[in-house]
């Protein structure tokens, strides 16, 4: 099953769970601060589920924040009872938990199903797509700018060698970690056989793949005791169509041909 049809599945379930909650908070005669709780988790997991986790984040916050303000306007009082703060605390946790740790597993699923349709689709190491499944990824991405001529873009990244191997083994693993984590889910990761991570960007331009590959520079240097270790983040940025020959050589028609620098 694609990740796209799992997503709509669980988008499905997810908003009838929460008509069914409203249809029972409406039997129970409660407030409409308390159906707008509930519906505002249909945006939440919609964000989580097609976006990830940092989209998930900002989803869930902006639906706590309205919760609040909503819940505000239900009372007179300038301060809330114990229990009102209760519940508000409880629905922002519930939030962040449909919109981060969602966004989280939404995010490794689509690499495990692939992994289950063909192993060799996926790069043992650091657990993303592999080159030939990369190859795949762009051949489809062709063809969809050739019917609907929608842009796309590959951002290459580079690891520099490390004097030790298994602390090159870590930065690999926890890079790949960061790069899944600050892109959409609609965006592929792979990991290419010379070591270099690949990045399928669909429907972005050249400007868009040019701030992805900041923001990714920035998430790399927060995270601690990988600061100073060697990363090459100015690595190659393709563009479709500007750079249609050199994308269309990655693609080839020999699905074993390598991807090259």
């Amino acid at each position: 099953m694609k990740y796209r049809r799992l997503e709509l599945l669980f988008l499905v379930v997810g908003i009838g769970g929460v008509l069914i909650s409203i249809l029972i908070t409406l039997l129970d005669g409660a407030a409409i601060t308390e159906i707008m709780g509930q519906a505002l988790f249909v945006p939440v997991l919609f964000f989580a589920l097609h976006y990830g986790r940092s989209y998930g984040y900002i989803a869930a916050s902006c639906a706590a924040l309205i919760f609040l303000i909503a819940k505000s306007l239900d009372f007179d009082k300038p301060a809330f009872d114990q229990l009102t703060r209760e519940i508000i605390v409880a629905q922002a946790a519930l939030f962040g938990l449909v919109g981060i740790i969602g966004g989280e597993l939404a995010s490794r699923l689509k690499y495990i199903i692939v992994k289950f349709a063909d192993d060799e689709l996926i790069d043992r190491q650091t657990q993303l797509f592999s080159e030939q499944y990369v190859q795949k990824l762009v051949v489809r991405l062709l063809a969809g700018f050739e019917r609907y001529e929608r842009p796309f873009s590959l951002v290459f990244i580079t690891l520099k060698n490390e004097s030790d191997s298994s602390s090159h083994a870590r930065h690999t693993n926890r890079l790949a970690g960061i790069i899944r984590s600050n892109v959409r889910i609609m965006d592929e990761v792979g990991c290419l056989d010379d070591g270099r991570f690949c990045l399928i960007l669909p429907d972005t331009n050249g400007k868009g793949a040019k701030l992805v590959l900041k923001r990714l520079t920035g998430a790399y240097g927060k995270v601690p005791r990988l600061s100073n270790a060697a990363v090459d983040f100015s690595g190659d940025i393709l563009t479709m169509p500007e750079d249609i020959a050199q994308i269309e050589k990655i693609a080839g028609g020999d699905q074993k041909s390598k991807i090259t620098a």
